[in-house]
């Protein structure tokens, strides 16, 4: 099922009128603290014996904890100093709505890439780029030439 086409421009009417806040109180006042209580209340631990987790319940505590975080903290737009928030049913009708293939790249240069499954024996795709940075239209294409 395709998002329905008034998605994106809801997208930036909120990127417009959403809370107001600095980079840096974005990352010392929202992120960081979300990031310590998610860390905190669904007891994240990082084992440096075990790189590769095979308990599936932590896969779902980092789910749980991953779409906390983003329902708390949103998206920041670097360009107007707001942040965009969704609702947890608007994240999961995006995650629906999901392309299940795309193509990156073009020619003999062409991938196509799709979500990996648990335990998927795919090779994940890797993308090097500076998108969603800010970045120059002058540096961009020497920036992407030196990944």
């Amino acid at each position: 099922m395709p998002a329905p086409p008034w998605r994106i421009n809801e997208v930036l009417e909120r990127a417009e009128t959403g809370p107001i806040c600095t980079e840096k109180d974005f990352d010392t006042k929202v992120l960081f603290p979300n990031l310590k209580r998610v860390i905190k209340e669904y007891d994240i631990r990082f084992d440096p014996d075990q790189i590769v987790f095979s308990d599936d319940s932590l896969a779902d505590d980092l789910w749980k904890a991953g779409l906390d975080l983003y329902l708390s903290v949103g998206t920041y737009c670097t360009s107007t100093y707001r942040r965009i928030l969704f609702t947890e049913e608007e994240i999961k009708e995006a995650m629906f709505s999901m392309r299940n293939e795309i193509t990156v790249g073009q020619g003999q240069d062409a991938r196509k890439w799709s979500p990996r499954k648990v335990e998927d024996t795919k090779r994940p795709g890797c993308l090097f780029t500076p998108v969603g940075l800010r970045c120059s239209e002058d540096l961009f294409i020497p920036i992407e030439m030196a990944y």
